[in-house]
């Protein structure tokens, strides 16, 4: 589940799209033994990207975070033997009645805090996954949202498989709908010069960066939403 989670998020260019076909996948609940089904695909494409730079996808309808239906609890991994038990902790605890109350994906990043899974970049990717898929409750998250600026920094630097810049751009993105403009950009314009410099970064960082540049001059426009599609040329 980790390595599937973290692949999602390579940044290819818009491939020709493919439609998927649902499948039902059945899960077990790590705690309790509930039996469920979630909505998979065989295969699925890319067709293109929304401003927060979220994958606009042939199968957009899949389950995104598996949540058991009883108990709330997202599986985001296989879970051990010895992380079974400390679920089991867990579940009746106060800190889960309050976690349970959040989406899946910020519950799932909650989660996985208490167990110890939000390194990096795996933490930075499940924030990502949250902000692109619950932009709506995210940002007022104000503990993950933090987390999530914090830990886009550190990716930045560490240019991981070259994707810094482009994440320097959904993280100039980000701060400018949290109305940080500032910090945005900052950000913004050091991607660009970063963009400018490295001929062999993809030409849509560029056209990404300049669909970012003109709604700093009004992020409440529609086309400037999180879910608006990004326009490429």
């Amino acid at each position: 589940m980790r390595h599937a989670i973290a692949a999602a998020f390579l940044f290819l260019s818009p491939a020709q799209a493919i439609a998927g076909s649902p499948t039902n996948v059945p899960m077990t609940c790590p705690v309790g033994g509930e039996v469920f089904e979630i909505r998979g695909t065989n295969n699925c494409s890319t067709m293109g990207r929304t401003m927060s730079f979220r994958p606009l996808t042939s199968c957009d309808w899949r389950t995104h975070m598996p949540t058991c239906p009883s108990n709330g609890l997202p599986i985001y991994k296989e879970f051990s033997d010895a992380e079974i038990t400390k679920l089991e902790a867990y579940v009746v605890t106060e800190t889960w009645a309050r976690d349970r109350k959040l989406p899946p994906m910020q519950r799932a990043y909650a989660l996985a805090h208490y167990m110890g899974d939000t390194s990096a970049p795996y933490g930075f990717f499940m924030l990502l996954n949250s902000m692109w898929y619950e932009a709506d409750t995210f940002f007022d998250n104000t503990p993950q949202k933090g987390a999530f600026f914090e830990a886009a920094e550190v990716e930045v630097l560490e240019n991981r498989d070259g994707n810094g810049p482009m994440l320097q751009a959904i993280l100039a993105y980000a701060l400018a709908l949290d109305a940080q403009i500032d910090a945005a950009t900052f950000h913004l314009q050091d991607a660009q010069t970063k963009a400018k410099a490295d001929t062999n970064l993809p030409d849509f960082l560029r056209q990404y960066l300049a669909a970012i540049e003109s709604c700093l001059i009004d992020m409440a426009s529609p086309l400037c939403a999180p879910t608006a599609p990004l326009v490429l040329k």
